[in-house]
This record gives C-alpha cells, sequence and structure tokens, in this order.
C-alpha cells in the first residue's frame, strides 16, 4: 500500500508557497504521493503546477475537485496543465460535492448526481486524451459502478477498513478487476488519545453530517467520526494502516491531524518509514 500525504492549508498565510514546501517535504521524507483539495481561496491544480516545479519523484493529485467548479473541457485543461508541469506524475480526483454546498453556496442544481458525473465523464475523459489518471470519489453502488467502469478506481473520504473489504472494493470488481482504492482517513500516532480523537471530531463534525458519509460510517458499525481516525501508539496506527492494506486499499491518503502543541512528527516518521518500507513488514 502507498503512502500519500494530504497538505492542508489551515492556517497558512501564504497557501501558494507554503503548500508547495510541504510537498518538497512529502518528497524528502519518502511518501510517494501528495494530494490538494480543492478550496475557496487557491485553485488547487495550479499551485501543484508548481509543486511539480519544485520536485522530481512524488506523485501529485487532487483529491479532488467538485465538478460543478469547472467545466469538463477546462478541467482537462488544467490536468494536462499538471501532467505536462510534472513529466506525468499528476492523478486527477474528482466528485460531486454535497448538496448542501452545491445548492446552498453555488446556487446550482443537485438532481440525478450518478447521471450529471456520467455526462461529465463522457466529456472530460476524451478531453484528457488517455493521459491523466482519473480518481472517482465514488461511495454509493451507482457510482462505484460508474467509477468502475468509466475511471481508474475511487478515493474515499471517512470509511474504515470494514467498509472498503465489504462494500467498496467488491462493488468495484464487479466491473473492474484493477480500479483502486485510495483511502483518506485522519491519523495521529500519539500517547494522548482521548485528545486526538477529540480533535479529529472537531474536525469532522460537518463532514460527518453529510448523508453519503453517514451511510459509510453506518456500514462501518460506528456512531461517532472519530472512530474511524487511525489514532494511537506507533504499532496501533501500524496495525491500523496493515488492516487498510487488507481490505484491498492501494493508497492511503493521510490527514496528519496536531493538537495541543504536538508537532506531528511521530506521526509523519511512521508514514514515512511505511512508505520507504513499501508497506507492512
Amino acid at each position: 500500500m502507498k503512502i500519500g500525504a494530504v497538505i492542508g492549508t489551515y492556517g497558512m498565510t501564504n497557501v501558494a508557497t507554503q503548500i508547495v514546501a510541504e510537498v518538497q517535504r512529502a518528497e524528502r521524507d519518502g511518501l510517494d504521493t501528495a494530494w490538494l483539495t480543492q478550496g475557496p481561496v487557491f485553485d488547487a491544480m495550479a499551485v501543484l503546477t508548481a509543486a511539480a516545479a519544485a520536485t522530481e519523484r512524488i506523485g501529485l493529485g487532487t483529491a479532488v475537485v467538485p465538478i460543478q467548479l469547472r467545466h469538463a473541457v477546462h478541467m482537462a485543461a488544467g490536468a494536462n496543465t499538471v501532467r505536462l508541469a510534472s513529466g506525468g506524475r499528476f492523478t486527477l480526483g474528482i466528485g460531486l460535492s454535497h448538496k448542501p454546498y452545491v445548492e446552498g453556496s453555488l446556487g446550482l442544481p443537485f438532481d440525478k448526481p450518478v447521471g450529471v458525473m456520467r455526462s461529465y465523464l463522457d466529456a472530460l475523459i476524451p478531453a484528457l486524451g488517455g493521459d491523466v489518471p482519473v480518481m472517482l470519489a465514488a461511495l454509493g453502488p451507482q457510482m462505484l459502478k460508474l467509477c468502475g467502469q468509466r475511471t481508474n478506481g475511487t478515493i474515499t473520504w471517512l470509511t474504515g477498513a470494514r467498509t472498503v473489504r465489504n462494500h467498496i472494493v467488491p462493488r468495484l470488481r464487479e466491473v473492474a478487476a484493477q480500479a483502486q482504492v485510495l483511502v483518506a482517513l485522519p491519523i495521529c500516532v500519539t500517547d494522548d488519545v482521548a485528545g486526538a480523537r477529540a480533535q479529529a471530531d472537531e474536525r469532522l463534525a460537518y463532514t460527518a453530517l453529510m448523508p453519503s458519509y453517514k451511510a459509510m460510517m453506518q456500514r462501518e458499525g460506528i456512531s461517532t467520526p472519530n472512530e474511524l481516525a487511525l489514532i494511537g501508539d506507533e504499532s496501533r496506527v501500524r496495525a491500523a494502516l496493515d488492516d487498510l492494506a487488507d481490505a484491498g486499499t492501494a493508497e492511503f491518503l493521510a490527514i496528519e491531524l496536531t493538537f495541543g502543541g504536538e508537532p506531528g512528527e511521530r506521526t509523519r516518521a511512521l508514514l514515512s518509514d511505511y512508505a520507504n518500507a513499501g508497506g507492512r513488514r
């Protein structure tokens, strides 16, 4: 299982410069990939183009860009720009976002989402020319079927090993044996488990209310989102990573939690060790 870092932007004062520095750090630490979520104050693919010029090896990706923000042709143009700048190290992760954001913040309709995504892929895939891998944020059965039929795999969020093993992987394998599963979850190596879980709940409170994520929590058999975070000492977190790998996860996308003045060095050290060792030992 590969290891990637989702670069957080909270507290950054110079987003572009600081993100590039974090991507460079991830490369130095031996991580396989670095990912950006499309935010409201910067363009993820533009920043990744800058990061591509400042790195040599690390894979780059978006996790994810909501399709409502860009026409498919514009999305493909941005993706191909990062591909060219990085020498083919870029993966485009896209998703539908959620009804409250799309209708409330963007003022756009959110009807027949699977059909909307199918039509979007009809335009996007040819425009990419086969040169950029596409990952689709898919959790439900219909979206997973579309994901397996049309893209390289899925990027999941708030989805644990049990759900990956019993729902995500089987649904994808029904239509595509080679489709990959990338799992994004919070992670924190710490002795203050209670403090880290409180921080995880604070970070996840809003997204945990979304129906698609609530459905994944129900499948996992949990009641609070912090139960999905990989939290504990080195042995416990490494075992959790191994469990995800055994469930069929191709790549773990780490959202590194820091709190209470802890710098997160133990978390990054474990991720670096796991990546450089090629996974479990």
